[in-house]
């Protein structure tokens, strides 16, 4: 009897947590016509509160469907959320060839100084075929509030002969504590399967 007693308040308590939950939309993707859209790749946050990530497509890139951005969201004192796009992919477009980066599928990583960084499946390199090979790239914020952030491109793939190094990486960055930077392609390297590299400052 008492084992009845103890799994039904277990029931209870466990229905009450459930139902306690609340579920709130900070930011519908489409919103005007600069606004990136189809984000997949994880959110990250600073102590301010405010989010970063990607959005696969969208911004103001002037080929359709391969653009993409970088935003971040900061909540407002009414409870409601700003976006701003850091970084507008396929802005630097010359000869079919997105040469800042295009269509980014990962996160983003910050370092201590507040840069942040991260791939791009496609752009860079021409080599790969329509899109390109995609690139490793770093994000400066601004030197004053409300400054434009600038973009340095820091790996094209594909730069070693027959793509030994890799091409179109589609994983988040990760780091380590003298600033190397690793990650993985989807294609590339020896036997065409894909690679693991690391990036040295």
């Amino acid at each position: 009897m008492r084992k009845g007693y103890l799994f039904l308040a277990m029931l209870i308590l466990t229905c009450s947590v459930a139902f306690g939950q609340t579920y709130k939309v900070l930011w519908t993707f489409g919103n005007s016509p600069s606004d990136g859209f189809s984000p997949r790749s994880n959110l990250i946050a600073d102590n301010k509160g405010n989010l970063y990530g990607t959005t696969q497509y969208g911004g103001t890139s002037v080929v359709p469907y391969i653009g993409g951005t970088v935003f971040e969201l900061s909540p407002q004192s009414d409870g409601t959320w700003s976006e701003t796009i850091l970084h507008n992919f396929c802005s630097d477009y010359s000869s079919g060839i997105c040469l800042d980066g295009a269509t980014p599928l990962a996160g983003l990583i910050f370092d201590a100084q507040g840069n942040l960084y991260g791939t791009t499946y496609a752009g860079g390199n021409p080599q790969c075929g329509y899109g390109g090979c995609g690139i490793v790239f770093e994000l400066a914020p601004p030197l004053v509030q409300g400054g434009m952030w600038s973009e340095t491109v820091l790996y094209n793939f594909c730069s070693q002969p027959d793509c030994t190094d890799g091409f179109n990486p589609w994983s988040q960055l990760i780091t380590d504590g003298a600033g190397n930077l690793y990650g993985i392609t989807a294609y590339g390297g020896a036997h065409n399967q894909g690679v693991v590299f690391e990036i040295t400052p």
